[in-house]
């Protein structure tokens, strides 16, 4: 696991989650609140857990299986891991696991004696291959930064950048901007909005001209970013906190979404879903928090 990582990936056998009790344990410890995301290994996994209900489940309990099933994508992560249909599921897992190593394979059993794999019955906070801490402290570099945010944005098409202290014209900033988008490229999704969330500092003529002469050789050919500048309504909230946002969660950075000197650090915490969602609506195109002064659209020439 990187050092940087807060969203972990996890194989989870489909035939564990065959009755209620068990499915709804793990749908609850599951999605980004809880840094937990489900594999989609295979790409049909939800059908291989609909195929393993036993033939005299309860309607009531296939029901609510079925609705928690329809709605489950939220907490999945897709990674185009090969599966060979003529090996069991633990053994592909096994192989996938030794090119692109999993957070942890949860299963029935574990005949190889593998320290990644967690046997279900062992699932328990104390077990170091579950317990996941939702916030760390993270080295102020763009390749650290840019590795906390990896997996939210392969799974995301949306992402909104919020620090009230950006400015196209300051180096630490454009430093970890540059790393941040090409990590969205390389996810390969097709992105129906990328903006940056900021304060006003300058005139419109500055803050254009700037945007125009540093941004577009930072942003990926294919990739376009609006920077869209707020005030303050008096009386009414401030633009202070920094946060990376998408349609599926959101990251809080203490410190900011700048790089910093040598050995300096910045916490990062994954919103819970509440305050996620407040800060989500914050930064709408009709939200009434802050006052909306103007925005610029640039478009990526650099490649990749």
């Amino acid at each position: 696991m990187s050092c940087s990582e807060l969203l972990r990936e996890f194989a989870l056998e489909p035939s564990l989650l065959n009755n209620w009790a068990d499915f709804r344990f793990y749908f609850d410890n599951f999605g980004i609140h809880r840094g937990r995301l489900i594999s989609r290994f295979p790409r049909r996994w939800k059908r291989m857990v609909y195929d393993s209900l036993p033939n005299n489940i309860g309607d009531v309990e296939r029901k609510r299986i079925e609705d928690r099933l329809s709605i489950i994508d939220e907490k999945m992560i897709k990674m185009n891991r090969d599966y060979d249909s003529n090996q069991s599921w633990l053994e592909n897992a096994e192989r996938s696991h030794t090119e692109v190593p999993f957070h942890a394979i949860l299963a029935a059993e574990n005949p190889n004696n593998n320290d990644f794999v967690l046997i279900s019955s062992e699932v328990d906070e104390r077990n170091e291959l579950w317990r996941c801490d939702t916030g760390l402290s993270v080295p102020r570099t763009p390749e650290a930064l840019s590795d906390v945010i990896r997996k939210l944005f392969q799974i995301s098409r949306e992402i909104l950048f919020v620090d009230p202290h950006f400015g196209p014209e300051v180096r630490r900033y454009r430093a970890t901007l540059k790393h941040f988008l090409e990590c969205a490229f390389q996810t390969g999704n097709h992105f129906a909005r990328i903006e940056f969330h900021f304060s006003e500092k300058s005139t419109f003529d500055f803050f254009d001209n700037e945007c125009s002469k540093q941004l577009p050789q930072l942003i990926p050919i294919g990739l376009a970013v609006t920077f869209k500048r707020w005030r303050q309504i008096t009386g009414r909230e401030r633009l202070h906190a920094r946060y990376i946002l998408t349609e599926k969660g959101g990251l809080l950075f203490e410190g900011g979404l700048d790089a910093g000197r040598t050995g300096e650090t910045v916490d990062v915490s994954i919103l819970q879903t509440s305050l996620y969602q407040e800060r989500w609506a914050n930064y709408q195109t009709d939200t009434t928090v802050f006052d909306f002064v103007d925005e610029v659209t640039i478009t990526g020439t650099r490649e990749i």
